[in-house]
């Protein structure tokens, strides 16, 4: 829910994050500006609550998803998406959202 996702996450963890974490996704918020103001080729995740779950390799990526309550997605399973568009090269300088 940082930047331009901001408006599409659930209403419930867009109060509470920016309740609790206001100053931490400003900061988020002006480290992305740089990122793609930039000539690199990036990719910047978005993903949704993380949990230490095992890696399923059964979760949604797209630069908007529908999302609904408190989604969740394993820290594992966003480890193997990062190395899989490291080939893939799908969302170069673009920004993907990673749910379950």
């Amino acid at each position: 829910g940082v930047g331009a996702t901001r408006a599409r996450s659930p209403l419930l963890p867009r109060i509470l994050y920016r309740l609790l974490l206001g100053d931490i996704f400003a900061d988020k918020a002006a480290g992305e500006a740089i990122v793609r103001a930039s000539s690199l080729e990036w990719t910047i995740a978005y993903p949704v609550l993380l949990t230490d779950g095992p890696r399923t390799g059964r979760y949604r990526a797209g630069e908007t998803l529908a999302l609904h309550g408190m989604p969740k997605i394993a820290r594992a399973d966003v480890a193997d998406f990062l190395l899989s568009e490291l080939a893939a090269r799908a969302f170069v300088r673009k920004g993907v959202v990673l749910s379950n």
